[in-house]
C-alpha cells in the first residue's frame, strides 16, 4: 500500500491472545504499531521473516533474547546467528530478509512499528537453529 502524504492515526484493536501472549495492534497509513505483552515463556515467539518490512521493537518492560539471522529469498539462513540480550528501553530494528526469534520472559511488554504496514502475507515461516 501506498501512503497517503500527511498526518495519519489509528486506534489499537486486540488482534491475538493466546497462552503466549496477547497483541494489540493500531494501522496507520505507512505503518502499523504493536504492542505485545509476553504471558508465557513456553514457546518462544517470532520464527520468521519479512521479504518487504522492517520491525522496530522498543522493550518497555522486561528483557530477553532476540536471535536473529540473514537468510535468502527462501528462507534458507545465509549468515551467523546473532543473539541479542534485551532489557527494558532498548530498541531493535530487523530489516527484511533477517529472520528473527524472540525468547522473553513473563511479564515482557514491548511495542513493535512495522514499515510498511503488517502484512501476514509477508510473514514467512523460518527457525532459527540453535
Amino acid at each position: 500500500m501506498k501512503p497517503k502524504p500527511g498526518v495519519s492515526h489509528g486506534v489499537a484493536e486486540l488482534v491475538s491472545d493466546d497462552k503466549r501472549r496477547s497483541v494489540r495492534e493500531a494501522k496507520l497509513d505507512s505503518c502499523s504499531v504493536k504492542e505485545l505483552f509476553v504471558k508465557s515463556s513456553i514457546d518462544s515467539l517470532g520464527n520468521h521473516f519479512h521479504r518487504l518490512a522492517t520491525e522496530t521493537v522498543y522493550i518497555t518492560v522486561g528483557h530477553g533474547v532476540l536471535r536473529t539471522a540473514k537468510v535468502d529469498k527462501n528462507g534458507k539462513i545465509r549468515g551467523k546467528v546473532k543473539c541479542i540480550d534485551l532489557r527494558c528501553d532498548m530498541a531493535v530494528s530487523i530489516p527484511p530478509y533477517f529472520a528473527h526469534s524472540f525468547e522473553l520472559v513473563p511479564g515482557t511488554k514491548l511495542f513493535c512499528v512495522s514499515s510498511p504496514q503488517y502484512d501476514n502475507a509477508d510473514c514467512v515461516p523460518c527457525e532459527i537453529p540453535d
